[in-house]
């Protein structure tokens, strides 16, 4: 019997390797969150997603379902990573203003950059019409808000304040450091480096008074 071609073995069926998918999903997450930075969310489609990835549609929604809650995941994983990074961070010795000062200037470095901006600004027009995305955002404000009381406890007195002392006076140091800077970029109004650095050290002394340190 004479051969014709080349024998191949049978396919193999089934799901693929924990990695590999590991890396379809990873692949998926980065085109989608390019897409959505670059032309916006309603101009983003599953298949364009797809493509990019470089795989089919069909392992689009199995994996990530609607684009809505490809977009919530993507929302999650950048905000969760941000968080992972900030927590990571030892709380440093120092000056009350030595430890505050730095506080700030990690939030700012870690929270703005044209993706977080561009994500930041889809969020804002997105989360009335999607209550996951709001709930997200709550929770990543939450993780926010007790990194910041962690640094504060480093720099109470003997007596330290109740705890829900501490969690308004983070809400009040992160509405005059971050905040301020996060809206800024959001709307386009760049600064100098020399302005937003006077913002802070500004900040940080006036939070500090009435903070009573």
């Amino acid at each position: 019997m004479r051969v014709t071609g080349s024998v191949r073995p049978p396919a193999r069926g089934g799901r693929p390797k924990a990695a590999d998918a590991e890396r379809l999903g990873d692949a998926v997450l980065e085109a989608a969150r390019t897409l959505f930075t670059t032309i916006g969310y309603e101009r983003t489609s599953m298949d364009q997603v797809a493509a990019d990835a470089g795989v089919s549609k069909r392992t689009v929604y199995s994996r990530f379902g609607t684009k809505a809650q490809l977009f919530s995941t993507i929302i999650g994983q950048l905000g969760h990573k941000r968080l992972d990074e900030i927590e990571a961070v030892a709380v440093p010795e120092g000056t009350p203003r030595e430890v505050l000062h730095g506080l700030a200037q990690l939030l700012i470095d870690l929270s703005i950059n044209p993706e977080i901006i561009a994500l930041e600004r889809l969020t804002a027009d997105m989360s009335h019409d999607f209550p996951e995305i709001a709930e997200i955002r709550a929770h990543q404000s939450q993780r926010m808000i007790a990194i910041i009381m962690r640094y504060l406890e480093q720099i109470q007195n003997d007596e330290p304040a109740p705890v829900e002392q501490l969690k308004h006076d983070a809400m009040v140091f992160l509405s005059m450091t971050l905040l301020p800077k996060l809206h800024r970029a959001m709307m386009r109004r760049p600064a100098t480096l020399e302005d937003e650095d006077a913002h802070v050290s500004r900040a940080v002394d006036i939070f500090l008074y009435g903070y009573g340190r």
